[in-house]
């Protein structure tokens, strides 16, 4: 998405110009994946037998000049030693 706001900034449109044909299937292409770009996966996040000593949110994330991602975890220390559980949220 960013990227292709990216160039439609570069060829100066106005806000109310015309896409033309290429840029238009872009832009339905676009929607299109954006509808299926976040499925609902159920997770257990943390398990309900557990009594966490310290639950911890992890969050990473980079850029470029065209490109940015970031990643989120859950981190769940356990009052036993050494176990702990990560899921991705």
């Amino acid at each position: 998405m960013k990227i292709f706001i990216q160039d439609l900034w570069s060829k100066q449109l106005a806000w109310d110009d015309q896409l033309d044909d290429i840029d238009k299937q872009r832009w339905l292409d676009l929607v299109e994946e954006i509808k299926h770009a976040l499925p609902a996966i159920p997770r257990l996040v943390i398990p309900k037998s557990s009594s966490p000593a310290t639950v911890e949110l992890c969050v990473f994330g980079d850029a470029s000049k065209r490109l940015y991602a970031c990643c989120a975890y859950l981190l769940q220390r356990l009052q036993r030693l050494g176990s702990s559980w990560l899921n991705r949220i």
